[in-house]
């Protein structure tokens, strides 16, 4: 501190990642600079196990001992530290403490509010006035994954290709992940809106044909609609199967975007 000539305190934060199969334990320093809270990077260590408190503390301060804070300077400047609440069930305060060697009231950890809001998020989404939005979501689930790889995911190209639109990648929900993840995949259903209607359309009419469930004058219509790659998608014929098409979506999603 520029003005005591003294250390600051610092606080800690720490959560478990998984990359190829691996997991690890993501650690990170919380200091004040210019009086703004940073959050530092330190290392992704290699966790021996994910369900014991005692391990998971004991990598956390490895990581802190790499760079140079002794258990010693953690006694004196370690004040608190925000986790994620599968850390909190664990006791990782206890473990924190007897790992350094301080009293637990001298050492405050916190569940996250990142990790609570998400959790209030998932509470809220499962109240019964909001399962039309649940069936927005496995809709868009079931939409992204149908066109996520192999044979589907060649047509999804080939039809942008054929319209002559930019799309993008699909992208799946991931219950492990931020809200900010959901936003991503409405997005790319925004942004491929277009494609996934063609493909769409084209997949209900060939059931419908199948089925019988289509009329004498529309299966004229459709031997006149246009060729794949003209701009319009919005043709007689595409209006009188409309009610083949997403059946759960049309009240969200605007065919324009």
């Amino acid at each position: 501190d520029p003005i005591t000539r003294q250390q600051r305190s610092i606080g800690i934060t720490f959560d478990k990642v998984t990359l190829l199969k691996r997991s690890l334990q993501v650690t990170m320093l919380v200091i004040m600079i210019d009086e703004q809270l940073t959050p530092i990077y330190l290392k992704s260590s290699l966790c021996k196990t994910e369900l014991s408190g005692e391990e998971l503390a004991a990598n956390c301060v490895n990581v802190l001992e790499s760079f140079g804070l002794t258990k010693s300077m953690l006694q004196d400047k370690l004040t608190g530290g925000a986790v994620d609440g599968a850390y909190i069930h664990m006791n990782i305060n206890e473990h924190l403490c007897n790992n350094i060697g301080i009293q637990q009231n001298w050492l405050t950890i916190s569940w996250d509010v990142a990790h609570l809001l998400e959790l209030a998020i998932d509470d809220t989404q499962n109240q019964k006035k909001f399962n039309w939005l649940q069936m927005v979501i496995k809709t868009c689930a079931e939409v992204m994954k149908k066109y996520s790889y192999g044979k589907q995911y060649e047509f999804l190209i080939q039809a942008a290709e054929e319209i002559q639109e930019d799309i993008l990648q699909p992208k799946q929900f991931h219950v492990t992940r931020f809200v900010s993840s959901q936003l991503r995949v409405y997005e790319t259903i925004l942004r491929n809106w277009k494609t996934l209607y063609v493909l769409q359309e084209k997949d209900d009419v060939n059931m419908a044909l199948s089925h019988g469930d289509i009329s004498t004058r529309t299966r004229q219509k459709l031997d006149a609609q246009q060729k794949p790659g003209d701009k319009d998608v919005d043709s007689v014929a595409v209006n009188e199967i409309e009610i083949f098409l997403f059946p759960k979506l049309p009240f969200i999603f605007s065919r324009d975007k």
